[in-house]
């Protein structure tokens, strides 16, 4: 399916389908349903994957793919019924196999501390929402002319950020992002940071969102 192109409704696709750059794949029509294909699917980079889900009722927008599903683009994900709750969990594909990733996931805001668990997205096709449980380093380690820190507790594949500085008493606000990153399915994370020789002292915070 070629750009400006969107496929959407609740029927079924006969035959391997690809949604091109810049093209729209939305299941359902006027409401949440299940667009089905009946071979290989593959969504390019530059796709936009349009879902909706609900908690009341709990449903969501469903593809199925009778074949192997490529993920790519962007998942789009939106919230029409109901707050969201931990344990929510939403099966957004059902496909043979799965492969590839989305390069962007854009998904309802939750209060703290829930989060959205994104780690079966690309192994079963579901998204989850769960409790987060603050994160933390349990190593630090010098090699050579690098610091390691190394820890978990994350949410898995979300996001966090390094913050540093050589005065402990600074607001979070004053303190250096150092770099952004991505727990791994686990939860757990490592990053490598060079030493600067002329620092007397260097403190370190994980950041999340």
């Amino acid at each position: 399916m070629t750009s400006g192109k969107t496929i959407s409704g609740n029927g079924t696709v006969i035959g391997n389908f690809t949604v091109g750059s810049e093209a729209v794949l939305a299941p359902g029509s006027n409401g949440i349903g299940t667009l089905t294909f009946s071979n290989a699917l593959v969504l390019v980079p530059g796709s936009s994957n349009v879902f909706e889900i609900s908690n009341t009722p709990l449903t969501n927008d469903t593809v199925r793919v009778f074949g192997p599903l490529t993920l790519g683009g962007t998942l789009v994900v939106t919230n029409v019924g109901g707050t969201l709750a931990p344990g929510n969990t939403f099966k957004l594909f059902n496909a043979q196999s799965y492969a590839g990733s989305f390069g962007s996931i854009l998904l309802p805001p939750l209060p703290s501390p829930l989060a959205w668990d994104i780690s079966g997205l690309n192994i079963n096709g579901t998204i989850k929402v769960i409790v987060a449980t603050p994160p933390f380093i349990n190593r630090i380690e010098v090699m050579g002319t690098n610091i390691v820190i190394t820890g978990t507790g994350g949410v898995p594949c979300g996001t966090y950020t390094l913050l540093s500085s050589t005065n402990l008493a600074l607001p979070i606000a004053m303190w250096t992002p150092i770099a952004t990153n991505a727990f791994d399915g686990n939860g757990n994370f490592a990053i490598t940071n060079g030493i600067s020789p002329d620092a007397p002292q260097k403190f370190y915070m994980l950041q999340v969102p």
